[in-house]
């Protein structure tokens, strides 16, 4: 058991794991940045703030399936193709993005995944969120948002899709 505490406003952590099995990481720190890899170790991730993990890794998040995540938000700025999410039921928000040139294709892995809700955002080019095939229960709503004549896609891929929450869509630009 531990508290995740930086100095000052920039929290930038180079590959970051989290709560140990048994364990609870308090996250105590403004808007933790990871850059690569973001493990959790199936004990508690808890706190008020959320986690962005920026990557170019193909696999930038390890989730042990008995982990429990009690933070509000797990933000993926990820580059590449595909990105594969791990499988996991009890994802907070996520808010999966694209913010560099390129498109950016999400693929959830073997078994699926439920999270609280999620916004797919295209900034700079087209982002995919594709389920592979798999369920994705949304708790809540599921918005999709573009800057301009950026395309935000999901993509069920005869997977099981729920949403318990408002569908919506936010454009801007020349988006119709």
């Amino acid at each position: 058991t531990g508290t995740l505490t930086a100095a000052g406003s920039d929290s930038k952590f180079y590959n970051l794991t989290l709560a140990a099995s048994g364990q609870t990481t308090t996250i105590n720190t403004r808007r933790p940045k990871v850059t690569n890899i973001l493990t959790f170790n199936g004990g508690t991730a808890a706190g008020d703030q959320p986690i962005d993990l920026d990557s170019t890794n193909a696999n930038p998040l390890s989730i042990n399936v008995s982990t429990v995540m009690t933070f509000p938000e797990i933000a993926l700025n990820v580059i590449g193709n595909p990105i594969n999410i791990p499988s996991y039921d009890g994802y907070p928000f996520l808010n999966v993005a694209h913010l560099s040139s390129g498109a950016t294709v999400y693929l959830v892995a073997s078994g699926g995944i439920t999270a609280t809700s999620m916004n797919i955002a295209a900034t700079y080019d087209s982002v995919t969120f594709d389920m592979n095939g798999q369920d994705m229960t949304l708790n809540g709503g599921l918005t999709f948002a573009n800057g301009g004549d950026e395309t935000s896609i999901l993509t069920t891929n005869g997977g099981a899709l729920t949403v318990n929450g408002n569908l919506n869509m936010n454009w801007s630009g020349t988006n119709t």
